[in-house]
């Protein structure tokens, strides 16, 4: 899928995915990758939905192109939705749960999100 991006045609994933790569700076794993790609894709309005498939659910934890597993977490990804037509941001997103450990707030039990743009804090 091909779009005038930058002055140029080229193609929407390629060009995100290369501007991921180049913002981040320590290396992604693969679902860290990919949780970063797929919003700015969504975001950009060019009508790409990026998907992740792997054989072992553990090798999402891999560094991107590498055997090693990813030694630092970015964490849980909050950002603005913009799916709407006029792209104005509809809601917030958190893009993490129960699985990852993020339990319903109780007397007992109190989470602490701490929000950082992703592009310039890698791992604070």
């Amino acid at each position: 899928y091909e779009k005038y991006i930058e002055g140029t045609v080229q193609g929407v994933f390629t060009h995100m995915l290369v501007k991921t790569l180049e913002a981040s700076s320590t290396n992604l794993s693969y679902q860290e990758l990919n949780d970063q790609l797929t919003i700015r894709v969504r975001n950009a309005k060019y009508g790409q939905n990026p998907q992740l498939r792997t054989l072992l659910l553990e090798d999402l934890d891999l560094v991107f192109l590498s055997q090693q597993i990813a030694t630092t977490k970015i964490g849980p990804l909050v950002y603005y939705n913009k799916n709407d037509e006029e792209g104005i941001p509809c809601s917030w997103i958190i893009n993490r749960g129960a699985i990852q450990g993020l339990e319903i707030n109780t007397d007992e039990v109190q989470n602490t999100i701490n929000i950082y743009d992703m592009y310039t804090v890698a791992n604070p």
